[in-house]
């Protein structure tokens, strides 16, 4: 049915410059993109285990105030 209509003969594409920009990106396989996620991905781990030994340091702080 569907190659009765034929629907890419009357396709457009995007016309808008939103829709534009999402079709440029159609073909990017992860690149830059990818490695900024992965760095984003490490800083919040490291940030993670700064907070947790901050929380460790202030518990063990409280705990020897008599």
């Amino acid at each position: 049915m569907i190659r009765s209509w034929r629907p890419w003969e009357r396709s457009t594409g995007p016309r808008t410059a939103k829709g534009k920009a999402t079709a440029a990106r159609n073909g990017d396989k992860g690149g830059t993109w990818k490695a900024e996620s992965n760095n984003l991905r490490a800083l919040k781990r490291e940030f993670s285990e700064l907070m947790r030994q901050q929380r460790d340091m202030l518990a063990r702080v409280q705990d020897a105030d008599p």
